[in-house]
């Protein structure tokens, strides 16, 4: 039962992210929805390894359907987020929102990074994985647009790169402790319910 509502809630963030971002332009501030999941899984000491690797695989797949990115992306982001956090044992990591928000931006500026590295790794040698000119996307394309027409100026890659990866790092962190808080919900919801003495009574008063 867990498993299924961690899945569903996975799916209620794609769905929400994908509609919020036709309603407005959120790049470059484009958070990583599920890595926070993988995050609590690695470092919840309750969570089984097995359990939690398999849920991360999981992630990876849902994520790399639902956004188009080539098959095994998300997969090998999530699964190595939770292997590291399970493997650093960063108790101290769901203390406080304050922390949780430094730590998951950090910690997600270094996946996006190592994601953008195997992208480029493993991209076709025949073309550049990165132009060294492009048009600035999102809000900011928006406002170019507006404000230069036609002749909207070209930042170059690393600006272009840089914004991307600060931005959706940062993003995934601020949204961090909503996804955290759910996630404890759930954990704690379906622990309760399988703990529960038979024969207890709800606040309804209806007999279990």
């Amino acid at each position: 039962m867990r498993n299924s509502l961690l899945f569903l809630f996975a799916f209620g963030l794609l769905l929400a992210q994908s509609s919020l971002s036709v309603l407005v332009p959120i790049h470059p501030f484009v958070p990583v929805l599920l890595l926070p999941i993988a995050l609590y899984l690695g470092v919840t000491p309750d969570v089984a390894f097995l359990r939690g690797a398999l849920i991360a695989f999981v992630l990876g797949v849902i994520s790399d359907e639902t956004t188009g990115a080539p098959l095994g992306y998300g997969t090998f982001l999530f699964v190595a987020t939770f292997l590291l956090s399970r493997v650093a044992a960063f108790r101290l990591f769901l203390r406080g929102i304050p922390f949780q928000i430094g730590a998951t931006t950090g910690i997600a500026l270094l996946a996006s990074a190592a994601m953008l590295a195997v992208c480029a790794i493993l991209s076709d040698n025949s073309r550049e994985p990165f132009p060294l000119e492009m048009l600035p996307g999102g809000w900011a394309g928006w406002v170019a647009d507006v404000s230069f027409g036609s002749s909207v100026p070209r930042v170059g890659a690393v600006t272009n790169i840089a914004s991307v990866l600060f931005g959706s790092a940062i993003a995934t962190g601020l949204v961090s402790p909503l996804i955290y808080a759910t996630v404890r919900r759930i954990e704690t919801f379906t622990l309760r319910v399988r703990t529960r003495p038979e024969g207890q009574r709800t606040e309804s008063g209806v007999v279990l």
